[in-house]
């Protein structure tokens, strides 16, 4: 865990760091096609926020600086649209088609080379179009510069944004399987497990457009899947947090939380296009999701109080820093921007973590309490043991007493009628006691 932060924190650091200037260029004007990719008609891009009926292709215009100097690049953030580029009339970059894949987003950084035989001595002009079909962030700040400090720049955001979630995305794999043959072996008894396992397979839909980003697959369906994914994350989150602490735990509470999502998951799987997902799922967020947040914060603050078990305190340090990566990312959101990598994957990646650790935790906190008890058992079964084995011994030695008295019972007996009656006597009276008293 400590690489990791120390990892993350040389990212950050070469993220911000610059062994070059740098310059951004803003766009002074933006107008949108003639030709609208849904039936909403284009509007004005305005104030860098693109209103609700914002479906259709846009242009933004910037001059580059003047004096810019031969050999540069221009820097693309990762943005949700498809993208071309051209410079002076000629396209010098493309991601995603108007005709095949029009809401193609890119998860990627992005470096354009400038050929320089299309620079110019005067004016140079960098025209951008992007596709919306009603996506409303706003387009990311492009930036020009020398080629080393453009691509570091492009490394860490790219590794951060994009790698590092088809890690995570790997690693929620590993950990569904993981916890799927942990609960069939350990007897389907503890729905810890079963809640972390579904977490771990929404977290898998969630993000499965970091994974499948591509030409060949449609995107709406991958976004209707993705975004199912994030309403079962959070739902499946916070079943885990109710088993986890046992408040909320009656099967009716389940089941009205558990239902609630339905009509919300109905619509989007219903909807044609991003925007309508993306209105569906905000409003699930405004309604669901995040006040399921806030209740789970509510219930691990409460157990951690009242039981201060370790337990807890694993999977309530995680949920911290998921919150804050909520909050962060939100806060881009609410403005309608993309930060330069979102941070959500990685709260979730510490929940998975967490909650790994809590479920063997709890497992082994079973099995030493199973051992001690055995032990018990095993020390009550010796010392019963024991005492049969005492009373055994004091019985057979009763039992050797008495035929050792018995003996000279009889002999003192035989003796007496030898004494009194003679041989002959004795005889009779043996025969006369053997046959009715043995």
């Amino acid at each position: 865990m400590i690489r990791m932060l120390v990892v993350f924190s040389f990212l950050f650091i070469q993220l911000n760091a610059s062994t070059a200037p740098i310059e951004k260029f803003d766009f002074y004007s933006t107008y949108p096609d003639s030709t609208a990719l849904a039936t909403t008609r284009p509007v004005p891009y305005s104030g860098g926020v693109l209103s609700i009926d914002s479906a259709g292709t846009y242009y933004l215009r910037a001059e580059l600086p003047r004096g810019i100097a031969r050999s540069s690049f221009l820097y693309l953030a990762p943005s949700p649209y498809g993208v071309t580029v051209e410079l002076n009339g000629h396209e010098i970059y493309r991601w995603g088609t108007p005709d095949s894949t029009p809401c193609l987003a890119n998860y990627s950084a992005e470096v354009i080379s400038i050929d320089d035989t299309i620079l110019t001595d005067s004016v140079n002009t960098v025209v951008v179009s992007f596709i919306s079909d009603g996506a409303r962030i706003e387009f990311p700040q492009m930036y020009i510069g020398d080629h080393d400090t453009l691509a570091r720049k492009q490394f860490v955001v790219t590794f951060l944004n994009s790698v590092m979630i088809k890690v995570i995305v790997g690693i929620a794999i590993f950990a569904f399987l993981f916890m799927v043959m942990y609960f069939i072996l350990t007897g389907c008894k503890d729905t810890n497990i079963i809640f972390l396992a579904l977490f771990c397979l929404s977290l898998i839909a969630g993000y499965n457009m970091f994974v499948l980003n591509s030409y060949f697959f449609d995107q709406v369906v991958l976004f209707k899947v993705a975004r199912v994914g994030g309403a079962m994350m959070s739902l499946t989150l916070f079943l885990f947090i109710t088993s986890l602490t046992g408040l909320l735990t009656p099967f009716l509470y389940r089941l009205i939380v558990s239902a609630a999502f339905v009509p919300y998951i109905v619509l989007i799987l219903n909807a044609s296009s991003k925007f309508q997902i993306n209105t569906v799922f905000n409003a699930a967020t405004n309604t669901l999701i995040f006040p399921l947040f806030l209740v789970g914060l509510v219930l691990l603050l409460i157990s951690l109080i009242k039981s201060k078990r370790v337990l807890v305190l694993v999977v309530f340090l995680p949920y911290l820093l998921l919150m804050a990566a909520v909050f962060s990312d939100m806060g881009y959101m609410i403005q309608f921007q993309q930060p330069s990598f979102w941070k959500i994957p990685y709260g979730y990646l510490a929940m998975i973590i967490g909650g790994i650790y809590a479920v063997l935790y709890n497992r082994a906190v079973r099995s030493n309490k199973l051992e001690k008890e055995v032990a018990s058992l095993t020390t009550d079964v010796a010392t019963i043991e024991l005492e049969i084995n005492e009373d055994a011994r004091i019985h057979r030695l009763f039992l050797q007493q008495f035929s050792m008295i018995t003996r000279h019972t009889e002999d003192s007996f035989k003796n007496l009628l030898k004494f009194e009656f003679g041989e002959d006597a004795r005889a009779n009276v043996l025969d006369i006691f053997a046959k009715f008293v043995l």
